[in-house]
């Protein structure tokens, strides 16, 4: 199922208020990309699937231990603070929606736009990395 490029601020509109949602895979990476903007890597944590979680996780702890505790073990942290604010995402489509899964395009303001894999999981949609990161 296609839908219309929705532009971030009408979906911020149509939220009605900055909670997360993850009810939709557009709402859901919408609100991933929010929380990254505002700094809430507690929220973008989240929106993550289980397997990026747990993949981002095994990669924290191996980059703790190689650095001999002087690095936290904190894997929100080591994936969200890279210094710089992610750009902000100008439109957001969905390609396809096939039962538990999805695909975004996502463009973000002076970029190319990329695929984003979502998965249904834990009651609401999240963005599915852990394939990429396996690689």
């Amino acid at each position: 199922m296609l839908r219309a490029f929705l532009p971030l601020a009408a979906l911020a509109l149509a939220a009605g208020c900055n909670r997360p949602r993850f009810d939709t895979p557009t709402a859901a990476y919408e609100s991933f990309a929010r929380a990254i903007q505002k700094g809430d890597y507690e929220v973008a944590w989240s929106a993550l699937s289980a397997g990026t979680q747990k993949t981002l996780s095994d990669r924290a702890r191996e980059i703790s231990a190689a650095s001999g505790g002087s690095v936290k073990d904190d894997p929100a942290a080591l994936f969200f603070a890279q210094g710089a604010r992610a750009p902000l995402v100008s439109e957001i489509k969905l390609v396809r929606e096939e039962g538990d899964g999805a695909v975004l395009a996502v463009t973000a303001a002076g970029d190319a736009t990329r695929e984003v894999r979502m998965v249904k999981e834990r009651g609401g949609w999240r963005i599915d990395s852990e394939p990429a990161l396996r690689h």
